[in-house]
Parts: structure tokens; C-alpha cells; sequence
């Protein structure tokens, strides 16, 4: 009997995982946090961003409560809908900033042409 896996491979493969995982978190929230302050200040009103802050605050919650305990590839099956909540999340942040983005840079044209 062949075994194609050994332990020490997929040990390292694990916490390669987790510290993309640790790190994806607060990058991402940093990103999405410079665009919803340069949203704010493109609309100069305070509920969208809002609600956008609240998205990526929960984000980073969910990313670093599953980063801190999957510490095995087993742990990261157990948490399976938790992970696609936080994907979902952030789909749904991105999405958000993306569109109130483009919709008040659309309407703020400045006059130059190319």
C-alpha cells in the first residue's frame, strides 16, 4: 500500500493556512476601511459608510476568531459554515463599496476628458 501523504508535508501545508489566514484578516480590513473613508468623503453622508464599517468589523471578527482556532485541517471542516458566512460577509462589503464607489464618482465628474 502506497502512501502519497506524509504528516510533516501536511503539517506545514496547515500552518502555511493559518498564518494566510491571520494575516488576510487585518489586510483586508485595512483595505476595505481606506475605502469607506474615502467613500465617506465622497458622500458626505454618514449612513452608508456605516453600515460598510459594521460589514468589515464583523469580517475581521469572524477571520480571526476562525484563524485562532483551526490549528488542524480537521478543525477547519468543523467551522465549514462559519467560513462561508465570513466570505459572504465580505462579498457582500466589497460589493457594497464597490457600487457606492463607482455610483458617486460617476455623478462627481470633474470636466476633464482624455
Amino acid at each position: 500500500m502506497t502512501i502519497y501523504s506524509r504528516d510533516q508535508v501536511t503539517s506545514v501545508l496547515v500552518n502555511t493556512a493559518i498564518v494566510g489566514l491571520v494575516f488576510s484578516g487585518p489586510s483586508a480590513f485595512c483595505v476595505q476601511a481606506f475605502f469607506i473613508f474615502r467613500l465617506h468623503s465622497f458622500s458626505q453622508r454618514k449612513p452608508l459608510p456605516i453600515f460598510c464599517s459594521i460589514l468589515i468589523t464583523i469580517q475581521l471578527a469572524f477571520t480571526l476568531t476562525i484563524s485562532g482556532s483551526s490549528s488542524e485541517a480537521v478543525a477547519l471542516q468543523k467551522w465549514q459554515g462559519f467560513i462561508v458566512s465570513t466570505l459572504f460577509i465580505a462579498i457582500c462589503a466589497d460589493t457594497t463599496i464597490a457600487a457606492s464607489m463607482s455610483y458617486y464618482l460617476k455623478g462627481s465628474k470633474t470636466g476633464f476628458r482624455q
